[in-house]
């Protein structure tokens, strides 16, 4: 017999219907693209909430008992927070096996009063002496002298050329500012610690002396930071601790919740997509029965017959899977730049690997739907014999 074609024919045949094919090309684009874009998305929010935890600069994060969800809402996303502890953590946390640092900070809310008030900041009060969270992110590296503040990236912004603004009712004059975090220090105004002294108890609020907002900590080199931190939970019964892979434990159980519910509309989707794909694939073999039938009269196997319809499927998969990546990617690039935690943080663009994976994911879900709505239609037809295959219906 003469030599059979099979794209020729499979590409006959998605011409001889182009509605049909494209309801099921454009289904299988949608659920393609839910594809991609969950796992952009959900990539995007990790980095974002990794990136930022590397940028405190810090193995453990001491904070009072029942602050920890407000201590990352500040660290995390940069809401205004106050919450205090016992300032008797610091040295206590110094003495534990494997503390190799740790340096307090005080959080302070500021006066809304007075011409040119910085109202929009969280004031930092910070130990120059045993700093490593604030000094390497210093613009020019200089730190304030007594008497003056240092202020973050967005508070830089929002001061303008003012540099002696109102703090406390008092002038402080700005000696520089930090470079952008992604962290709650873009938006801290950092004073000295011994500048305290001149603030006025009323303008304190709730801190009282020898108290501290938080306390984090430098690991020693070899140590783990599981184990250091569990050692100082023994120690230390009036502090919450936080690693810094727990750092965002609160996002992440969010982010948990979200991929439950991406999985449950895939799933939905997928299961939607392969009954068109079945309803699909059910017509164009009834269709082609008689077709099918005079293929194997001149010779043509099963397998041949597989392979008409299967490679048929293939080019429904590639098409739909192909351009709904594309959509998925483009939309999830769009929202995600917007979600507030990744633009807060100035997370890390998203990896070119990234993008291979959710198209690579894309493709094979387009793909497995396809050919599992097209397998038993294609299946049954393929068991015939040409005696059968003709027979009218």
């Amino acid at each position: 017999m003469p030599r059979l074609s099979l794209p020729a024919i499979a590409l006959r045949g998605l011409t001889a219907r182009p509605l049909r094919g494209l309801a099921l090309a454009a289904a299988l684009a949608m659920l393609s693209a839910l594809v991609a874009f969950a796992v952009v998305f959900v990539s995007s929010v990790n980095n974002a909430i990794r990136s930022t935890t590397d940028r405190l600069g810090a193995d453990i994060v001491l904070v009072p008992v029942g602050a920890l969800e407000r201590a990352e809402e500040f660290l995390l996303e940069s809401r205004k927070k106050v919450f205090y502890m016992d300032g008797g953590v610091l040295a206590k946390v110094r003495r534990i096996k494997g503390v190799a640092a740790a340096t307090p900070q005080i959080y302070l809310r500021t006066l809304r009063s007075g011409c040119c008030s910085v109202i929009e900041g969280q004031v930092v009060v910070f130990d120059p002496e045993s700093d490593f969270v604030i000094s390497p992110w210093l613009a020019g590296g200089r730190m304030p002298e007594p008497g003056e503040v240092a202020v973050g990236s967005y508070v830089h912004e929002y001061l303008g050329l003012i540099d002696t603004p109102s703090l406390f009712g008092r002038k402080m004059k700005v000696s520089g500012h930090l470079r952008r975090t992604g962290t709650g220090l873009d938006n801290g105004i950092f004073m000295r610690a011994e500048d305290l002294a001149a603030i006025t108890p009323k303008a304190r609020g709730e801190y009282r002396p020898g108290m501290v907002s938080i306390v984090f900590v430098r690991i020693a080199k070899g140590e783990d930071a599981d184990t250091v931190a569990a050692r100082i939970q023994s120690e230390i019964f009036d502090a919450g601790v936080l690693t810094r892979g727990s750092i965002g434990r609160g996002l992440a159980a969010v982010l948990a919740d979200m991929v439950r519910i991406f999985s449950i509309t895939i799933l939905v989707s997928a299961v939607l997509t392969t009954l068109l794909a079945w309803s699909a694939f059910a017509a164009m073999t009834a269709e082609k029965r008689r077709e099918v039938g005079i293929f194997r009269a001149l010779g043509a196997t099963r397998t041949q017959v597989l392979g008409i319809f299967l490679f048929e499927a293939a080019l429904y998969a590639a098409t739909g899977g192909v351009c709904g990546a594309a959509a998925g990617i483009a939309i999830a690039g769009g929202l995600v730049s917007g979600f507030n935690l990744v633009r807060e943080t100035g997370a890390p663009p998203v990896a070119a690997a990234t993008y291979a994976l959710a198209t690579a994911a894309a493709i094979s879900c387009a793909a497995a739907v396809c050919f599992t709505g097209a397998a038993a239609p294609v299946a049954r037809l393929s068991r015939m014999d040409a005696g059968q295959a003709l027979q009218e219906r």
